[in-house]
């Protein structure tokens, strides 16, 4: 699908799906007996020129000790380059704007596959949130913003706590927004490149 969108012209539309596939492969595929499987996908991605998905995969390969086949040379390789360059810039062109007439958008945290995650406050009590626009892109594939929002729908019904409460819905100015309690701490994708794998009692105390 990423190589289409590339001859179609759409190279952004190619990274988020890269993204969305490292992510996937990353957090759900187990890397020691698919270790070809994912030291292929990365020797692709270094082709294509998606440096930051291939450095993931590589990442995950070098876990398995001895490290796969060239894996941490090419990783390290990778890493060089973005050693030295500098941090990047929190976000802050979204800052200021208010969705729903009550969640304020205070600076960019991140971005993945599906959308783009802005820190923010509810109005009403001054209370973190985290809001989730997604990729205008995606409303080109009309079942994937369909799926994007079913899915928000049901998890908005869900209240569990280890599961992330989605507090509201907005549709405002042609984007679509998912609004999130706040929760701080480190991802799942951080938590995985230091440890590699966690032990069985940590799933099992977080499932």
């Amino acid at each position: 699908m990423a190589r289409f969108c590339r001859e179609k012209g759409k190279p952004e539309f190619a990274s988020r799906f890269c993204r969305l596939t490292v992510d996937c492969v990353v957090t759900s595929l187990p890397v020691r007996e698919r270790a070809q499987e994912v030291y292929e996908l990365a020797l692709s991605f270094e082709a294509d020129g998606e440096r930051e998905c291939a450095l993931d995969l590589y990442r995950a390969l070098a876990g398995i000790s001895p490290a796969y086949k060239d894996s941490a040379a090419r990783m390290q390789k990778l890493e060089a380059p973005a050693a030295a360059a500098p941090a990047p810039r929190v976000g802050t062109a979204s800052a200021g704007i208010v969705i729903g007439g009550r969640y304020e958008l205070r600076g960019e945290l991140g971005s993945g596959g599906m959308g783009v995650v802005f820190e923010g406050a509810d109005r009403r009590d001054n209370t973190p949130v985290a809001v989730k626009r997604m990729h205008a892109a995606l409303k080109e594939f009309p079942q994937e913003y369909q799926r994007f929002v079913g899915e928000a729908k049901i998890v908005e019904r869900l209240k569990h706590p280890n599961i992330v409460g989605v507090r509201s819905i907005v549709e405002q100015g042609g984007e679509t927004y998912l609004v999130f309690d706040y929760v701080d701490g480190r991802t799942l994708g951080q938590i995985l490149k230091e440890k590699q794998r966690l032990p069985l009692d940590e799933v099992v105390q977080f499932r």
